[in-house]
Protein backbone atom coordinates (compact mmCIF):
# COMPACT_ATOMS: atom_id res chain seq x y z
CA UNK A 1 0.00 0.00 0.00
CA UNK A 2 1.98 3.54 -1.15
CA UNK A 3 0.82 6.28 -0.26
CA UNK A 4 1.17 10.32 -1.66
CA UNK A 5 1.59 13.23 -0.08
CA UNK A 6 1.36 16.83 -1.63
CA UNK A 7 3.97 18.77 -2.54
CA UNK A 8 4.88 21.11 -0.44
CA UNK A 9 5.01 24.97 -1.58
CA UNK A 10 7.36 27.31 -0.78
CA UNK A 11 6.24 30.51 1.19
CA UNK A 12 5.38 33.62 -0.97
CA UNK A 13 8.52 35.52 0.93
CA UNK A 14 11.27 32.65 0.05
CA UNK A 15 10.96 32.86 -3.74
CA UNK A 16 13.08 34.63 -5.62
CA UNK A 17 12.32 38.09 -7.39
CA UNK A 18 13.82 39.12 -9.94
CA UNK A 19 15.84 42.72 -9.86
CA UNK A 20 14.19 45.64 -10.90
CA UNK A 21 14.60 46.78 -14.55
CA UNK A 22 17.49 50.30 -14.49
CA UNK A 23 15.37 53.45 -15.59
CA UNK A 24 16.47 53.95 -19.44
CA UNK A 25 19.53 57.11 -19.72
CA UNK A 26 17.80 60.09 -20.33
CA UNK A 27 18.61 61.59 -24.36
CA UNK A 28 20.67 63.88 -22.59
CA UNK A 29 22.98 60.93 -20.18
CA UNK A 30 22.82 59.01 -24.05
CA UNK A 31 24.60 62.21 -25.77
CA UNK A 32 26.82 62.95 -22.84
CA UNK A 33 27.91 59.57 -22.22
CA UNK A 34 29.01 59.16 -26.16
CA UNK A 35 30.97 62.81 -25.94
CA UNK A 36 32.52 61.30 -22.88
CA UNK A 37 33.61 57.91 -24.44
CA UNK A 38 34.80 59.87 -27.54
CA UNK A 39 36.89 62.50 -25.95
CA UNK A 40 37.67 60.92 -22.63
CA UNK A 41 38.67 57.57 -23.77
CA UNK A 42 40.36 58.81 -27.00
CA UNK A 43 42.66 60.88 -24.90
CA UNK A 44 42.98 58.33 -22.47
CA UNK A 45 44.63 56.28 -25.17
CA UNK A 46 46.56 58.93 -27.36
CA UNK A 47 47.74 61.55 -24.02
CA UNK A 48 47.84 58.81 -21.48
CA UNK A 49 49.10 55.85 -23.00
CA UNK A 50 50.86 57.91 -25.29
CA UNK A 51 53.13 59.30 -23.01
CA UNK A 52 53.47 55.98 -21.12
CA UNK A 53 54.08 52.58 -21.96
CA UNK A 54 52.36 52.70 -25.58
CA UNK A 55 54.60 55.98 -26.63
CA UNK A 56 55.91 54.58 -29.80
CA UNK A 57 52.96 52.45 -31.39
CA UNK A 58 50.45 55.75 -30.77
CA UNK A 59 53.19 58.16 -32.09
CA UNK A 60 52.09 58.05 -36.09
CA UNK A 61 48.52 58.43 -34.38
CA UNK A 62 49.16 61.62 -32.43
CA UNK A 63 51.17 62.79 -35.44
CA UNK A 64 47.93 62.19 -37.60
CA UNK A 65 45.61 63.95 -35.35
CA UNK A 66 48.42 66.75 -34.48
CA UNK A 67 48.46 67.74 -38.26
CA UNK A 68 44.59 67.68 -38.40
CA UNK A 69 44.67 70.25 -35.44
CA UNK A 70 47.45 72.46 -37.34
CA UNK A 71 44.99 72.50 -40.48
CA UNK A 72 42.08 73.55 -38.16
CA UNK A 73 43.99 75.72 -36.17
CA UNK A 74 46.18 77.64 -39.48
CA UNK A 75 49.00 77.14 -37.51
CA UNK A 76 52.19 75.88 -38.46
CA UNK A 77 52.41 71.77 -37.71
CA UNK A 78 55.10 70.88 -35.14
CA UNK A 79 56.65 67.27 -34.78
CA UNK A 80 55.67 65.46 -31.73
CA UNK A 81 58.87 64.29 -29.58
CA UNK A 82 59.32 61.50 -27.36
CA UNK A 83 59.62 63.86 -24.15
CA UNK A 84 56.45 65.68 -24.94
CA UNK A 85 54.18 65.50 -22.19
CA UNK A 86 52.77 69.05 -21.96
CA UNK A 87 52.75 72.41 -23.02
CA UNK A 88 54.54 72.19 -26.75
CA UNK A 89 52.89 73.41 -29.81
CA UNK A 90 52.26 69.78 -30.90
CA UNK A 91 50.37 68.46 -27.55
CA UNK A 92 48.07 71.35 -28.14
CA UNK A 93 47.80 70.11 -32.07
CA UNK A 94 46.89 66.85 -31.26
CA UNK A 95 44.32 67.45 -28.49
CA UNK A 96 42.46 70.04 -30.97
CA UNK A 97 42.55 67.49 -33.70
CA UNK A 98 41.02 64.90 -31.23
CA UNK A 99 38.77 67.06 -29.94
CA UNK A 100 37.01 68.18 -33.22
CA UNK A 101 37.10 64.63 -34.62
CA UNK A 102 35.10 63.29 -31.29
CA UNK A 103 32.58 65.80 -31.75
CA UNK A 104 32.47 64.59 -35.07
CA UNK A 105 32.14 60.90 -34.03
CA UNK A 106 29.27 61.78 -30.95
CA UNK A 107 27.18 63.08 -33.62
CA UNK A 108 27.12 59.99 -35.81
CA UNK A 109 26.88 57.62 -33.34
CA UNK A 110 23.93 59.70 -31.99
CA UNK A 111 22.19 59.33 -35.17
CA UNK A 112 23.01 55.65 -35.99
CA UNK A 113 22.54 54.55 -32.26
CA UNK A 114 19.39 56.62 -31.27
CA UNK A 115 16.96 53.30 -29.97
CA UNK A 116 19.85 52.40 -27.13
CA UNK A 117 18.43 52.76 -23.29
CA UNK A 118 21.92 52.89 -21.78
CA UNK A 119 25.75 52.60 -21.74
CA UNK A 120 26.03 50.54 -18.67
CA UNK A 121 28.76 47.38 -20.00
CA UNK A 122 30.61 50.19 -21.66
CA UNK A 123 30.68 52.72 -18.91
CA UNK A 124 32.05 49.75 -17.29
CA UNK A 125 34.57 48.83 -19.49
CA UNK A 126 35.78 52.73 -19.67
CA UNK A 127 36.08 52.96 -15.56
CA UNK A 128 38.08 50.15 -15.79
CA UNK A 129 40.47 51.31 -18.38
CA UNK A 130 40.90 54.59 -16.83
CA UNK A 131 41.67 52.26 -13.63
CA UNK A 132 44.54 51.00 -14.77
CA UNK A 133 46.17 53.63 -16.83
CA UNK A 134 46.30 55.81 -13.72
CA UNK A 135 47.65 52.80 -11.94
CA UNK A 136 50.52 52.32 -14.27
CA UNK A 137 50.85 56.00 -14.38
CA UNK A 138 51.13 57.06 -10.92
CA UNK A 139 53.40 53.73 -10.16
CA UNK A 140 55.48 54.92 -13.47
CA UNK A 141 56.13 58.38 -11.79
CA UNK A 142 56.06 57.26 -8.31
CA UNK A 143 59.02 54.97 -8.97
CA UNK A 144 61.16 58.00 -10.61
CA UNK A 145 61.15 60.00 -6.98
CA UNK A 146 61.10 56.69 -4.67
CA UNK A 147 64.08 55.52 -5.83
CA UNK A 148 65.96 58.77 -6.25
CA UNK A 149 66.84 59.53 -9.74
CA UNK A 150 64.19 61.88 -11.65
CA UNK A 151 65.97 65.01 -9.63
CA UNK A 152 69.63 63.72 -9.10
CA UNK A 153 70.82 65.47 -12.24
CA UNK A 154 70.59 69.06 -10.52
CA UNK A 155 73.72 67.73 -8.75
CA UNK A 156 75.48 68.74 -11.82
CA UNK A 157 78.21 71.30 -11.35
CA UNK A 158 76.82 72.34 -14.90
CA UNK A 159 73.73 73.38 -12.92
CA UNK A 160 74.71 73.54 -9.37
CA UNK A 161 77.69 76.38 -10.00
CA UNK A 162 74.91 77.98 -11.69
CA UNK A 163 74.02 81.97 -9.58
CA UNK A 164 70.34 81.80 -8.12
CA UNK A 165 69.25 84.97 -10.45
CA UNK A 166 70.03 82.71 -13.45
CA UNK A 167 68.26 79.73 -12.75
CA UNK A 168 64.57 79.09 -14.10
CA UNK A 169 61.75 78.16 -12.24
CA UNK A 170 61.66 74.89 -13.49
CA UNK A 171 65.75 73.82 -12.32
CA UNK A 172 64.69 76.33 -8.95
CA UNK A 173 62.14 73.19 -8.40
CA UNK A 174 64.34 70.67 -9.04
CA UNK A 175 66.97 71.46 -7.64
CA UNK A 176 64.59 72.33 -4.18
CA UNK A 177 63.12 68.43 -4.81
CA UNK A 178 66.64 67.16 -5.81
CA UNK A 179 68.28 68.97 -2.21
CA UNK A 180 66.68 66.48 -0.14
CA UNK A 181 66.59 62.34 -1.19
CA UNK A 182 63.91 62.30 1.97
CA UNK A 183 61.16 64.45 0.70
CA UNK A 184 61.77 63.13 -2.72
CA UNK A 185 61.23 59.66 -1.73
CA UNK A 186 57.97 60.53 0.22
CA UNK A 187 56.54 62.03 -2.16
CA UNK A 188 57.41 59.44 -4.71
CA UNK A 189 55.95 56.36 -2.06
CA UNK A 190 52.65 58.65 -1.64
CA UNK A 191 52.24 58.63 -5.63
CA UNK A 192 53.79 54.55 -6.03
CA UNK A 193 51.31 53.28 -3.00
CA UNK A 194 48.50 55.12 -4.13
CA UNK A 195 49.10 53.43 -7.57
CA UNK A 196 49.45 49.90 -6.35
CA UNK A 197 46.12 50.45 -4.03
CA UNK A 198 44.19 51.51 -7.55
CA UNK A 199 45.08 47.88 -9.24
CA UNK A 200 43.05 46.16 -6.46
CA UNK A 201 38.98 46.43 -6.54
CA UNK A 202 38.95 46.01 -2.47
CA UNK A 203 41.33 49.13 -2.35
CA UNK A 204 40.79 51.29 -5.05
CA UNK A 205 39.37 54.05 -3.14
CA UNK A 206 42.11 54.96 -1.04
CA UNK A 207 44.25 54.88 -4.35
CA UNK A 208 42.05 57.32 -6.08
CA UNK A 209 41.93 59.55 -3.16
CA UNK A 210 46.03 59.41 -2.75
CA UNK A 211 46.18 60.43 -6.53
CA UNK A 212 43.65 63.27 -5.73
CA UNK A 213 46.52 64.45 -3.25
CA UNK A 214 49.55 63.94 -5.10
CA UNK A 215 48.19 64.98 -8.72
CA UNK A 216 46.73 68.38 -7.07
CA UNK A 217 50.54 68.80 -5.49
CA UNK A 218 52.21 67.80 -9.01
CA UNK A 219 49.57 70.21 -11.37
CA UNK A 220 50.38 73.22 -8.93
CA UNK A 221 53.77 73.05 -8.99
CA UNK A 222 54.02 72.40 -12.48
CA UNK A 223 51.56 75.68 -13.07
CA UNK A 224 53.66 78.24 -11.01
CA UNK A 225 57.12 76.70 -11.31
CA UNK A 226 56.51 76.16 -15.51
CA UNK A 227 57.58 72.76 -15.64
CA UNK A 228 56.52 71.26 -19.19
CA UNK A 229 54.52 68.11 -17.99
CA UNK A 230 50.78 70.00 -16.54
CA UNK A 231 48.87 68.44 -19.44
CA UNK A 232 49.81 64.89 -18.51
CA UNK A 233 49.50 65.10 -14.69
CA UNK A 234 46.01 67.59 -15.16
CA UNK A 235 44.68 64.31 -16.74
CA UNK A 236 45.73 62.37 -14.41
CA UNK A 237 44.01 64.61 -11.59
CA UNK A 238 40.92 64.55 -14.04
CA UNK A 239 40.81 60.47 -13.81
CA UNK A 240 41.04 60.33 -10.25
CA UNK A 241 38.21 62.81 -10.22
CA UNK A 242 36.20 61.02 -12.52
CA UNK A 243 36.40 57.62 -10.89
CA UNK A 244 35.70 59.13 -7.59
CA UNK A 245 32.26 60.45 -9.41
CA UNK A 246 29.90 58.22 -8.31
CA UNK A 247 31.35 57.61 -4.84
CA UNK A 248 31.47 61.61 -3.40
CA UNK A 249 28.23 61.80 -2.15
CA UNK A 250 29.27 59.19 0.29
CA UNK A 251 32.43 60.39 1.03
CA UNK A 252 30.93 63.56 2.09
CA UNK A 253 28.34 62.14 4.06
CA UNK A 254 31.10 60.29 6.18
CA UNK A 255 32.65 63.60 6.62
CA UNK A 256 30.28 65.19 8.19
CA UNK A 257 29.83 62.21 10.40
CA UNK A 258 26.53 60.75 8.57
CA UNK A 259 25.89 57.39 7.57
CA UNK A 260 26.55 56.88 3.65
CA UNK A 261 24.31 55.35 1.49
CA UNK A 262 24.35 51.79 -0.87
CA UNK A 263 28.05 51.64 -2.25
CA UNK A 264 27.96 52.34 -6.13
CA UNK A 265 28.86 49.32 -8.46
CA UNK A 266 31.90 51.84 -9.79
CA UNK A 267 32.02 49.40 -12.85
CA UNK A 268 31.06 46.33 -11.44
CA UNK A 269 29.52 43.73 -13.84
CA UNK A 270 26.19 43.61 -12.96
CA UNK A 271 24.63 40.40 -11.12
CA UNK A 272 22.56 37.73 -13.67
CA UNK A 273 19.22 38.25 -13.43
CA UNK A 274 16.69 35.46 -14.46
CA UNK A 275 14.20 32.84 -13.91
CA UNK A 276 15.29 31.80 -9.74
CA UNK A 277 17.68 34.40 -9.49
CA UNK A 278 17.70 36.43 -6.35
CA UNK A 279 19.50 39.50 -5.62
CA UNK A 280 20.88 38.32 -2.12
CA UNK A 281 23.40 40.47 -0.56
CA UNK A 282 25.91 38.23 -0.52
CA UNK A 283 25.75 35.46 -3.31
CA UNK A 284 27.39 32.38 -2.99
CA UNK A 285 30.42 31.43 -5.11
CA UNK A 286 28.74 28.39 -6.22
CA UNK A 287 25.49 29.99 -6.99
CA UNK A 288 24.36 30.09 -10.81
CA UNK A 289 23.49 33.24 -10.32
CA UNK A 290 26.65 34.83 -9.15
CA UNK A 291 29.90 35.65 -10.93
Amino acid sequence: MTSTTAPVERPADDLATPAPTPAPWTTAQLIGFRLLVSLGGGLLVLSVWGSLLLAPVLAPVQTLFGRLGALLTGSTYEVITSTATGDTVSIWQYHFGWAVTALVITVVWSLLDRRRGDYRALGGLLWQAGRIALAVGMIYYGLGKAIPSQFVFMQLPTYALQPAGDISRMNMLWGFMGASDGYSVVTGLVELISGLLLLSRRTWILGALGAIVSMTQVVLMDTFYNVPVKFLAFEFLVIAVAMLAPQWINLVRVVFGRAAGPAPRSGAPPARTGPGCAAPASPSPRSPCSR
